[in-house]
């Protein structure tokens, strides 16, 4: 059985005989090594970035840039990020949209965290918030 090196040389032979520099097998695997190592590299550098939203979406809220965190807050929801910063996703678009005064987008907003992640720890806070107003 011939392996890719192999048909590759006898494939050149073939069909240029010797316009093209000899191919060379331990070179070609070594371009193939790189490219999958810089393309591990770069995957891996864009899954920190869900990390990094909930982290930016909280610096643009301090800093009075609600827009910006909405968005990277609705960034965060339609990510692959963890259901623990989805749920937080949830409950700061919440209370954005609470300071905003738009009390039924903000209910909404936690009414859909606690049906979709009932277990988180924000989740968990709204209910005791919920008990405690009821009181």
């Amino acid at each position: 059985m011939l392996t890719p090196c192999k048909t590759r040389r006898s494939f050149f032979k073939e069909q240029v005989q010797g316009q093209f520099p000899p191919f060379d097998c331990q070179t070609w695997v070594m371009k193939k090594i790189f490219e999958i190592c810089v393309g591990v590299i770069l995957m891996a550098l864009c899954g920190s970035v869900s990390a990094a939203s909930l982290q930016k979406a909280t610096m643009y809220n301090e800093h009075g840039l609600r827009a910006e965190a909405k968005q990277e807050l609705i960034d965060v929801i339609f990510s692959k990020a963890s259901q623990n910063d989805k749920a937080e996703a949830y409950y700061l678009l919440g209370s954005i949209a609470f300071d905003e005064r738009s009390i039924s987008v903000a209910l909404d907003s936690w009414k859909t965290l606690v049906a979709k992640y009932p277990k988180s720890k924000e989740a968990t806070l709204l209910k005791e918030k919920y008990r405690n107003s009821q009181r």
